[in-house]
């Protein structure tokens, strides 16, 4: 990595974070919509000029990078901020720098003395770089095309903050790079080829639409994780709890093996000794064997049923979790939607303060959809916990007596609508409502009438994701202030695409 200072861009004043990074973090939220604003309306270089200028400016660290990777296993410079202007670098070796590793694992992050781990880079020495950390830049296919990283002359103790952010804007980087990749092609072909320069056109035409939406690359970027964090852990809950089920259900076809041999054994001693000791005779009374011995069967059929029972709800949390669209095949959303009632049980269970939510189903006769299971179980998850979200905080000023003259109920209703063909899951409730104002917005990423650190205002938008855009189905809210609030999602029968 060789460099080559030109004239600054800007005054040459010390690098001053936007954000107080004194203590606790700003939200990522926060330094997402601050480089936003700042880089929305960029494309090509002025935006790799624009974004790594006011990554450092946010982030406060001196130095930030985005380089390309070309054929030659080179990564050639976009844009290098050097602390207050930009400097020209000349393409170099990933393998002697830190880049090669975050290239090749994804991501990486040195706290500290980065110099001493990658002596062959002088540029690390020439910078007095201390903390480092960079990611990979994947084009649409997952291949990996270039790398965002930042250095700091300090050690980077918190790196949460900075992986954030560049895998948001990592992202958009990624699909600019991409989009001249594709413009450039597309130059090309141009000459040689009518039809191609149009297929290659219509692509680069779907690209630039993807980045006048960063916004929603960065609410999907949350989405995934957020549905990969909690798959992971109902199928883990869901795995733990079936071995010792499966065991159960595997043993009692032998326990009933055995108790049948005793009772056979049992009855032909009682044959052979027809003048039994009358202690013993006292005590077969006592024990009452007889019914012992026709009650037993029906127990461990009782056991049998109830393990089954647990397997039956294993898998439904195990159905629940997934989160893939490959397999298209009929979902039955009433499970889905008793599997999230049951998840969410212990949130509706009466408490020392208040009653327990009264539930509702009305399920109609409703046919089985091609749908993506799990995201359609977060849509579920979503609407239910907003509306006991909303019980609670009304609530506060309740007395126990006052709810339950005046019950909190939440209502689940499905209904087929053959003329559209599409299934209506109606989730109602009778919470204290929302102003016209709120229900306007309730759709929009990042807004939120909760407390801060309560919600991150991107529930409702990735529902709204989930059903408009993945399923093509519809999506509403009705509510008014003190007469609670309905949602009402419509699913069609057969999936597009």
């Amino acid at each position: 990595m060789h460099q080559s200072t030109t004239e600054p861009d800007c005054p040459r004043n010390p690098v001053k974070p936007l954000l107080n990074m004194t203590s606790d973090h700003q939200p990522a939220n926060e330094v997402i919509r601050q480089v936003f604003e700042k880089t929305a309306l960029s494309v090509g270089d002025d935006f790799f000029k624009t974004l790594t200028r006011n990554l450092s400016q946010v982030l406060g660290v001196p130095y930030v990078i985005l380089a390309r990777l070309e054929d030659d296993g080179m990564l050639h410079s976009l844009a290098f901020w050097n602390e207050d202007h930009f400097s020209d670098l000349e393409c170099y070796d990933p393998d002697i720098a830190p880049c090669g590793v975050a290239l090749k694992d994804g991501s990486y992050f040195c706290a500290r003395d980065v110099q001493q781990l990658f002596p062959k880079d002088q540029d690390l020495i020439t910078l007095q770089a201390q903390g480092y950390f960079g990611m990979a830049l994947r084009d649409s296919g997952g291949r990996v095309i270039g790398n965002l990283y930042v250095i700091d002359r300090r050690p980077i103790e918190d790196p949460t903050l900075y992986r954030s952010v560049l895998a948001v804007f990592g992202m958009r980087a990624a699909a600019e790079i991409e989009r001249e990749q594709q413009t450039q092609k597309i130059q090309s072909l141009n000459e040689s080829n009518t039809h191609l320069y149009s297929q290659e056109k219509e692509k680069s035409k779907h690209l630039a639409s993807a980045l006048e939406r960063p916004e929603k690359m960065q609410v999907k970027l949350v989405q995934a994780e957020k549905s990969a964090a909690l798959g992971q852990l109902l199928a883990g809950v869901a795995h733990e709890v079936n071995n010792p089920i499966g065991c159960i259900i595997g043993n009692i076809e032998f326990l009933q093996s055995h108790t049948q041999d005793l009772r056979t054994a049992l009855a032909l001693y009682q044959e052979q000794s027809a003048n039994l000791d009358s202690s013993v005779q006292q005590v077969i009374e006592e024990l009452e064997l007889e019914f012992v011995l026709e009650d037993l069967p029906k127990v461990m059929t009782s056991v049998e049923a109830s393990a089954i029972r647990v397997r039956e709800i294993t898998q439904s949390l195990r159905n629940y979790s997934r989160s893939d669209c490959q397999v298209k095949e009929g979902v039955n959303l009433h499970e889905g939607l008793d599997t999230t009632l049951l998840i969410l049980r212990h949130r509706m269970k009466a408490k020392g303060d208040r009653p327990g939510i009264q539930v509702k189903k009305c399920y109609g006769d409703i046919p089985k959809i091609s749908c993506c299971s799990g995201p359609v179980n977060q849509v579920f998850m979503n609407l239910l916990s907003n509306a006991i979200d909303a019980f609670d905080d009304a609530n506060r000023d309740k007395t126990y007596q006052q709810l339950e003259e005046n019950p909190n109920v939440i209502e689940v209703k499905t209904t087929f609508l053959p003329e559209s063909e599409r299934v209506q899951v109606t989730i109602a409730d009778n919470g204290p409502g929302m102003s016209e104002v709120v229900r306007d917005r309730i759709f929009q990423a990042f807004f939120t009438t909760k407390p801060e650190g309560k919600g991150t205002g991107l529930g409702l938008s990735i529902s709204w994701d989930i059903v408009t855009e993945m399923h093509q189905g519809q999506m509403r809210c009705l509510s008014k202030v003190g007469e609670g609030t309905q949602f009402v999602v419509e699913l069609p029968q057969q999936r597009a695409g």
